[in-house]
């Protein structure tokens, strides 16, 4: 059994020298056994992580079986890389091969299993992942997968009000400069995606974390709205060419719009960029891929997006692009209706036509108007509600985990299901 912690310091290198003999371990394993088994806890942080460490065995040849579950396997018996379990009860006996597990530090709880190797990381444990690679020597990493992996740092909800990083995070963001592209910079700005590069109503329009109002009926309604404000000519800008003058009219534009109520750290942070990348904005990446895997109740659209992400994840993020209009609008037309449900938990529906819980939530939770502690469902046939493991666990991660052991919800596939009374 090795334990080993993942945070900036000065015994970051040697234990991710550990780490990275421990991953080639497991790997080299997985080659010989014929299958390396990658499994998370199904929070959109460790999912995406998983995801990622997919990708990159798929690229180095190792066959690889990727799953989402809110248990752990029963038993090790093949090389196990896992993310994201608070505690793993296994006895000696249940583990008889190679497992490696990257969980957060705050929730690691109880004692490594014997014979593997334990990893607590102060950070995004998709940042973890790149860096054990990294270390490795195993190669396989291009920069599609090192700008798409950033998406995790704001996935595990790594990223402070102001849009500063901090932990493990910080440090491979900072070395990312010296390994060429994609090039990281952070800007101060609008919070819309791709700041570098869009028109800035042409961004507000494509954003739906968070759904800006001037953007409401689209990018020429967004237009007028500035133009009535003396603000033409900031509309046709990227939000990271504003001026002061410019950033300041806009915020106040937007504060000023009848029945919102905002705060300008809602409008207005730093943002994580990446220059010289097909990735430009690692929130976009995030988003889209919550949005696809819950548009489409498949979550190995997650490994799937990476495994090519030149094309796969390009056309996730387009196609995202091309809804968050729409979403922008449901955002502030969203009517939270209260359903019924045991009296520990709070149950929030919404139509079928929201079709991603978690970006609503993230949307509605930017603006100020997610109600707090609760589930957010999709209404379906017979009274049942479908509930998303992601949007559970942003609210509480462990509480997928308990809408099951307490037999509140059902797992059907990738949903949690919810009976109507």
């Amino acid at each position: 059994m090795l334990s080993l912690q993942l945070e900036p310091g000065d015994r970051l290198q040697r234990h991710l020298e550990a780490a990275g003999k421990a991953l080639s371990g497991l790997i080299e394993s997985a080659i010989g056994e014929g299958l390396l088994r990658v499994w998370a806890y199904p929070h959109p942080g460790p999912a995406l992580a998983a995801a990622l460490a997919f990708s990159h065995v798929h690229r180095l040849g190792v066959p690889a079986a990727f799953r989402l579950s809110i248990r752990p396997p029963d038993r090790i018996d093949v090389p196990t890389l896992l993310f994201g379990y608070p505690s793993l009860a296994y006895k000696a006996s249940d583990v008889g091969a190679r497992l490696v597990h990257i969980v957060h530090e705050e929730r690691q709880r109880g004692h490594p299993p014997p014979g593997s190797v334990y990893l607590g990381v102060d950070g995004s444990l998709a940042v973890a992942y790149l860096m054990l690679a990294d270390s490795s020597g195993l190669g396989g990493l291009t920069p599609e997968l090192r700008a798409a992996g950033l998406a995790g740092i704001y996935l595990d909800g790594r990223v402070a009000p102001t849009g500063r990083l901090a932990g493990i995070d910080k440090v491979y963001v900072e070395g990312m400069a010296e390994r060429g592209k994609p090039r990281p910079r952070l800007v101060t700005t609008i919070k819309v995606y791709k700041p570098l590069s869009r028109p800035l109503c042409d961004s507000m329009a494509a954003t739906p974390v968070p759904p800006l109002p001037l953007a409401r009926g689209g990018p020429d309604a967004c237009v007028e709205r500035l133009a009535a404000q003396g603000l033409r000519g900031a509309a046709t800008k990227p939000a990271a060419s504003l001026s002061s003058d410019e950033l300041t009219g806009i915020v106040d534009a937007v504060l000023g719009l009848e029945d919102v109520e905002l705060e300008a750290s809602a409008i207005v942070s730093g943002l994580l960029v990446l220059e010289e990348s097909p990735f430009e904005d690692p929130r976009e990446v995030a988003h889209s891929m919550l949005y696809a895997a819950e548009a489409l109740s498949a979550p190995e659209a997650l490994p799937a997006a990476l495994v090519d992400p030149e094309t796969e994840l390009v056309g996730i993020v387009t196609a995202l692009e091309r809804r968050a209009p729409k979403l922008v609008d449901w955002a502030w037309e969203a009517r939270l209706a209260r359903a019924r449900g045991p009296g520990w938990l709070r149950i929030y529906t919404l139509e079928p036509r929201h079709e991603s819980p978690s970006l609503a939530y993230l949307a509605l939770q930017s603006v100020g108007l997610a109600p707090e502690d609760s589930v957010i469902g999709l209404v379906g046939g017979e009274g049942e509600i479908r509930v998303s493991p992601f949007q559970a666990s942003l609210v509480d991660y462990d509480l997928p985990r308990r809408l099951v052991e307490s037999r509140t919800a059902l797992e059907d596939g990738f949903w949690l299901i919810i009976r109507g009374e």
